[in-house]
């Protein structure tokens, strides 16, 4: 995929023609101090980036599920009587 690099200090100027590229389907990073700082891109590609981050959000939850399922209970009293509370 294409991506066309254009300062934060042009983009302003330039939106109409950013918009325009990013329509057919380029990406635009716009870096700031010669840093990349954000990016347009089409609606496709975020939408399949919110989709892979949905999947490892949902992933991350199943491991933490199994990790508190595979945790053994121990009564408060018990905590409270090591610590010497």
């Amino acid at each position: 995929m294409a991506m066309i690099v254009v300062p934060v200090s042009k983009a302003r100027m330039r939106l109409t023609a950013i918009i325009n590229k990013v329509r057919r389907g380029k990406r635009v990073i716009l870096p700031k101090r010669g840093k990349r700082f954000a990016a347009i891109v089409p609606l496709d590609d975020l939408d399949v980036l919110e989709k892979l981050e949905d999947q490892l959000d949902i992933a991350a939850a199943k491991r933490v599920e199994k990790d508190i399922e595979k945790c053994r209970m121990v009564p408060w009293s018990n905590v409270k009587k090591k610590l010497g509370l």
